[in-house]
């Protein structure tokens, strides 16, 4: 019982505690090398035409500017994500937010993706990447990040989370983002109801799909209802 209880509730807690304190410069060097690993696994240049990256861009820059995260360490980054990402978006640590062209391709117009930028950018502010990966890279981990030995635990550390491609999040951490996105979109003057659009269009197209950017979500109907909700 005791064994359950730690690993429910005592490991998440420490965990979390302790990745809060792992340096900027530290975390951007996990971000790095997760990049790094994904583009040698097989994320490929994007071939999206110019203006469609444009568009893309002015809302993510719309959405930084309204951010507790320095905007200037926030980066958008475009990849075609084949077999191993599929259509989605991910939020590395440090900063850098990529998202797929087969993503893009579902969206009617690119400023439709404003609702997953957020929903990333949240996730950035939360730092819910890295305090997944202070859960799973193990104590032992997070304690030599912070004491200052992390010369090639970083590099352990950003192949690991590489290796979870989908970055899964708890519930938690999920509606968090929902949340807290809803929250920026408004500020940035954007409609959420863009994003439940979205949601349930990537819902009937992605259905069964385990790479799509909902696979590794809440189900949309609880999504779409958190949104409405948030103020």
């Amino acid at each position: 019982m005791c064994f359950l209880i730690g690993t429910r509730w005592v490991v998440p807690l420490i965990g979390d505690t302790a990745s809060r304190f792992v340096p900027p410069a530290v975390e951007a060097q996990i971000g790095a090398t997760m990049l790094e690993t994904l583009d040698r696994l097989g994320l490929k240049d994007s071939v999206l035409p110019a203006a469609t990256r444009q568009a893309i861009q002015t809302d993510f820059n719309d959405l930084a500017a309204h951010t507790n995260f320095p905007s200037r360490k926030l980066e958008l980054l475009f990849r075609r994500g084949g077999k191993l990402i599929g259509a989605n978006a991910l939020a590395l640590p440090g900063g850098r937010i990529i998202v797929t062209d087969e993503l893009v391709a579902l969206a009617p117009f690119p400023t439709d993706l404003a609702g997953v930028l957020a929903h990333e950018i949240a996730h950035i502010e939360y730092r819910h990447s890295m305090r997944r990966l202070g859960r799973i890279a193990g104590l032992s981990s997070i304690v030599l990040l912070v004491t200052g030995n992390a010369v090639n635990i970083t590099q352990d550390i950003g192949i690991v989370g590489a290796g979870l491609v989908d970055l899964s999040y708890s519930r938690e951490f999920e509606h968090e983002a929902d949340k807290h996105g809803t929250a920026l979109m408004r500020l940035a003057g954007k409609d959420p109801e863009t994003l439940v659009s979205m949601l349930e269009r990537l819902n009937l197209t992605l259905r069964g799909d385990s790479l799509g950017w909902l696979s590794s979500h809440p189900p949309t109907a609880d999504r779409i209802r958190l949104i409405r909700q948030t103020p």
